[in-house]
C-alpha cells in the first residue's frame, strides 16, 4: 500500500471509525485514540496489502475489544426501568430510551448493533469483524432489537397509566 493509498483509506474510513467508537464507548478521547491507533497499526502492517473498509472496522474492533478487556470494565445490560419520557414528542421519547437502552447493552451487542444499523455491514462482514458466525450475529441482533422493543413497549403502558 503506498502512502497515497493509505491517506484515501484515512479520508475515507476515520471519521465512521471514531463514530463507531464513540457509539460504543461514549468517550470522546478514548475514541480518538482508537481512530489513531488503528489507522497507526494498519500503516504498520501495510507492505503488500491493500485494506478494504472491512479490514479497518476488523482492526478497530480488536483494538477496542482488547481495551475493553484490559481495562476489566464491566458491560452489563442495565435495564432503565423507570424511563419517563418528558417530552410530548412520541420520536424523540423513543430516541431517548433506545439511546438510554443501547448505552446500556455489552460491549458485543453495542458493536453488532452499530456496525448493522448504522454502518450497514451485512451479518457476514459482521461476523468477520467480531470473530462470531453469522448465526451469533444474527442471534444478538434479534436479541439487542427484542430488548428495545420491549422496553418501549413497557414505556408506552407507563405512559398509558
Amino acid at each position: 500500500m503506498s502512502e497515497k493509498e493509505y491517506k484515501l483509506l484515512v479520508k475515507q474510513n476515520a471519521e465512521a471509525i471514531y463514530h463507531f467508537t464513540y457509539k460504543v464507548t461514549s468517550n470522546k478521547i478514548l475514541s480518538q485514540d482508537i481512530t489513531k491507533e488503528t489507522f497507526e497499526e494498519l500503516w504498520s502492517e501495510r507492505k503488500n496489502k491493500t485494506f478494504l473498509k472491512l479490514d479497518v472496522f476488523t482492526k478497530c474492533y480488536q483494538i477496542l475489544f482488547n481495551d475493553i478487556r484490559r481495562s476489566n470494565i464491566s458491560h452489563t445490560y442495565t435495564s432503565p426501568l423507570n424511563f419517563k419520557n418528558k417530552s410530548n414528542s412520541t420520536f424523540s421519547g423513543i430516541t431517548e430510551l433506545v439511546s438510554k437502552t443501547f448505552n446500556g447493552f455489552p460491549f458485543k451487542e453495542k458493536c453488532i448493533l452499530s456496525l448493522r444499523d448504522i454502518f450497514g455491514f451485512d451479518y457476514n462482514e459482521i461476523a468477520k469483524i467480531t470473530d462470531l458466525t453469522a448465526h451469533e450475529v444474527k442471534h444478538n441482533l434479534f436479541n439487542s432489537r427484542l430488548k428495545i422493543s420491549k422496553l418501549h413497549l413497557q414505556n408506552q403502558h407507563q405512559q398509558n397509566d
